[in-house]
């Protein structure tokens, strides 16, 4: 299989690229408006971007139906850029009389995933099967372009799946979204999930979906080059902030689950002063059904010990024109003194295009942390809610094996109201006739 085409998987498995392009009712080009401002932003916690859009005068929306919109701006080289492809949904219009604005929110196309609930036909899922194709099925499949526009562009199989990753099946009720049952599901892959604006092959604006380990981003998630800034460089604004949360360090993670007998396991993480008691523990807890196993506490406890022990610093920087950066790509800074020169990756930002006096403004404002640290980041973000639907099938199926099943055997002789009978394995055993 060739990674670097769309990736297509149909129910059992097989690829199978058969796809038509997305047919929006209507196709808006945000830069031809008046705009005032554009605000667009995608953090780590979000699937796809959202965007804040000021209009001068007062804009008529269509409010039969949602308004597909995309929005290509140029970056500090003169390259385009491909920012925003979504919808406006009309009921978030406004119009300020007094300063002649009107307002409107755009939703990344995968908003979709928040407002519809996984189909009938995905509600349940063997552990044969590799969740790739329930993520593949879950957000339309071949029939992508009338569930939700996003082109499923690389659904990434999960490697380790029956090896080294214990398989494990994924039932959702109907009342789970789409969105919550992909977070579940790269909750226990460690993929992450993303809807990236883009151009196809054709020049046409696409929402692209991508579901790639988080080991694998660099390779598979289509991220630009790594960018160093140099100093002095001309584009960064007002250098570096740098926030880092000592409240939030603990010396003793406590993490309690229940296995699939339904007791309770535990794991734990600390300093060894504070499993001796030589200092005061400062304990952080999670309890969740979604860990039935003590291998699961224990590595739970593991992340949450690399995160809480030694948090991760966050850094936040502003640079103009350089609308070309993008979500999870790596930055490093070089000839800057006392600031560290390890590779970063961006974990929020946000682009700002405005009208003022002095012409039209550029901007991405950026936070990153170290690469080294990017995967603590990530691990907080982690949905460890209880999963009571499959807490209630592990327990029902470790119940079910224990109950002794039917066996047949054949009689071999009969003593008056006993019989020996032999089984299909080759015991033996003497029953009473009745």
């Amino acid at each position: 299989m060739n990674f670097n085409t769309v990736a297509c998987y149909n129910r059992a498995g097989t690829f199978n690229c058969v796809m038509d392009e997305p047919s929006y009712t209507t196709l808006l080009d945000l830069s031809t408006l008046d705009l005032q401002r554009i605000s667009i932003r995608q953090g780590l916690q979000e699937s796809y971007p959202s965007a804040t859009i000021k209009i001068f005068g007062e804009y008529e929306v269509d409010t039969s139906a949602s308004t597909f919109a995309y929005y290509i701006d140029q970056d500090h080289l003169g390259a385009d850029q491909t920012l925003f492809v979504g919808m406006l949904l009309t009921s978030t219009a406004t119009y300020d009389p007094g300063n002649d604005i009107t307002s409107i929110i755009g939703y990344g196309l995968g908003y979709y995933d928040n407002t519809q609930y996984v189909p009938e036909t995905y509600s349940h899922n063997t552990a044969t099967i590799n969740p790739a194709v329930t993520v593949y099925g879950l957000t339309g499949g071949d029939n992508y372009a009338t569930a939700s526009g996003i082109e499923p562009y690389r659904i990434m199989p999960v490697s380790a799946w029956g090896s080294t990753l214990n398989t494990r099946v994924f039932d959702f009720d109907r009342n789970v979204t789409i969105k919550n049952a992909i977070s579940k599901i790269c909750d226990y892959t460690r993929h992450i999930h993303l809807v990236q604006s883009s151009l196809d092959a054709n020049n046409h604006p696409v929402a692209r979906r991508y579901f790639v380990h988080e080991d694998d981003i660099d390779t598979y998630l289509g991220l630009p080059a790594d960018v160093t800034i140099t100093s002095p460089d001309g584009y960064l604004s007002a250098g570096v902030t740098v926030e880092s949360k000592g409240e939030e360090v603990y010396n003793y993670i406590l993490v309690l689950g229940r296995d699939s007998s339904g007791n309770a396991i535990s794991g734990v993480s600390a300093t060894s002063d504070a499993i001796q008691g030589n200092v005061p523990r400062k304990i952080y807890l999670e309890r969740s059904g979604a860990f039935t196993t003590q291998a699961q506490v224990n590595a739970r406890a593991l992340e949450l010990y690399g995160y809480y022990a030694d948090p991760a610093t966050t850094y936040s920087a502003t640079f103009l024109e350089r609308l070309d950066l993008r979500l999870l790509q790596k930055l490093a800074f070089s000839g800057y003194a006392d600031f560290t020169t390890d590779a970063m990756r961006i974990i929020d930002i946000e682009y700002e295009i405005a009208a003022t006096n002095e012409g039209i403004t550029k901007s991405a404002k950026v936070q990153f942390t170290t690469d080294a640290k990017f995967s603590n980041v990530r691990r907080m973000y982690r949905s460890s809610t209880p999963d009571p639907v499959g807490e209630v099938e592990n327990i029902f199926d470790a119940k079910m094996g224990s109950v002794a099943g039917n066996e047949i055997a054949t009689v071999t002789a009969v003593d008056g109201n006993t019989a020996t009978v032999e089984y299909a394995d080759g015991r033996t055993a003497t029953v009473r006739i009745v």
